[in-house]
């Protein structure tokens, strides 16, 4: 008699991995932080800073808001609440 193939899907950790990709996550949004902090003062030295910072503050808008877009859709708001779900 042949065996089958067998999937079983494990979601013991799954907390675990949720949890190491927001902190990742937070991470990476603390990091694109500074180099906008950075990039602003570096920004004030050189010439046509009006220009340029409202280059720099559109390319941020973007970036955060397509990072916060990907988020919620992916996860919506229940990312907040702190149940445990097994899917």
């Amino acid at each position: 008699m042949r065996k089958t193939f067998s999937f079983q899907l494990k979601t013991a950790h799954h907390h675990n991995f949720q949890l190491l990709f927001m902190t990742l996550l937070g991470c990476y949004a603390t990091y694109l932080l500074y180099l906008a902090l950075r990039a602003f003062g570096e920004l004030r030295a050189m010439n046509f800073i009006e220009s340029r910072l409202k280059f720099h503050s559109a390319a941020i808008l973007v970036v955060f808001s397509l990072l916060l877009s990907i988020m919620s859709n992916r996860y919506g708001r229940g990312i907040l609440v702190s149940e445990r779900r097994v899917f």
